[in-house]
């Protein structure tokens, strides 16, 4: 379909943009400002606000026809807010902001025109750039993921979206794969692309259409919730998609024996944690007997007394 022409026919299709803040306006306003210059105008936005305070929502500026939602108690719980954002949404497509981030002006018209030319894909997402608090390039840059023949087993390896901001999905496809899981923190969007990569095609682009911004207060840079959430991934991916794709059976083991040795790592490094770096580094060995760095782990514990 060719979108231009569907846009002089006035049947653009709805776009729902789903933002979460919390007390962060500096920040909130520069994503939308970011929206609010999209070339794409047949849009919604809806923000959803996890209890900053009122001397937090005062200062967001939000165009008129925005919708804040507000929890009451704070949750600290992203895909509880996207979850919420997505029950308020009656767009075609949603796309995911997270609120220190920032779009390209042509973002949303790039991918409306992917998934409008390819009707059976599920998301699609961009390249970013990434810059710091001030909006300033990194010096250090990642290469854009570029989806292969087998999706699935691309992101059931390593998350080949770094951000949700980066993502557009189809409405239809969301309903079908069920909302963000809200049991897993830290890591949820990641599970979210595994099960959209399992019903149906995802694509990707190479073209920068986000800023992703790096700074100190990143729930990304919180390593054990990380950690965590990805290993519960891992494990929730393997409840089904082993059935679904036996020759991924040995994949997924490698990666939750992969996880667990993580989760290991950082168990040593604190007195709190670290007597169950032990039996951690077991379950790896267990799914992964082949893996020489859990086995010097293990040894590491041992002699350090935390078995």
């Amino acid at each position: 379909m060719d979108v231009c022409k569907s846009v002089m026919a006035g049947s653009q299709p709805l776009v729902s943009v789903l933002m979460s803040a919390f007390q962060q306006p500096a920040f909130l306003n520069e994503a939308l400002q970011s929206v609010q210059a999209q070339t794409w105008k047949n849009l919604e936005i809806i923000v959803v606000d996890d209890a900053s305070g009122p001397e937090f929502t005062c200062q967001y500026q939000l165009p008129v026809k925005a919708k804040l939602l507000v929890h009451p108690h704070r949750r600290a719980i992203a895909a509880v807010n996207r979850n919420v954002a997505i029950a308020a949404a009656s767009g075609k497509y949603l796309a995911f902001l997270d609120q220190d981030d920032i779009w390209i002006p042509e973002k949303l018209a790039w991918q409306v025109a992917i998934l409008e030319d390819n009707p059976d894909a599920v998301l699609t997402f961009g390249h970013y750039q990434l810059v710091d608090a001030g909006r300033r390039p990194l010096e250090r840059q990642h290469a854009p993921w570029v989806t292969g023949r087998d999706p699935l087993k691309q992101l059931i390896y390593r998350n080949i979206i770094h951000c949700p901001s980066q993502v557009m999905m189809r409405r239809s496809a969301l309903d079908q794969t069920g909302g963000f899981d809200e049991t897993i923190r830290g890591a949820a969007d990641w599970d979210m692309w595994i099960r959209a990569a399992a019903a149906g095609p995802i694509l990707s682009d190479t073209r920068v259409m986000t800023l992703y911004r790096k700074h100190a207060s990143q729930w990304s840079r919180q390593s054990l919730m990380m950690v965590n959430g990805s290993l519960r991934v891992m494990e929730k991916t393997a409840c089904w998609a082993a059935s679904l794709r036996p020759d991924l059976r040995g994949l997924l083991r490698r990666r939750q024996a992969r996880w667990l040795r993580e989760t290991a790592r950082l168990q040593m490094m604190t007195a709190e944690q670290a007597p169950l770096a032990y039996s951690t580094l077991l379950g790896a060995i267990r799914l992964w007997p082949g893996d020489p760095r859990a086995y010097c782990m293990l040894l590491q514990a041992r002699r350090a007394g935390k078995g």
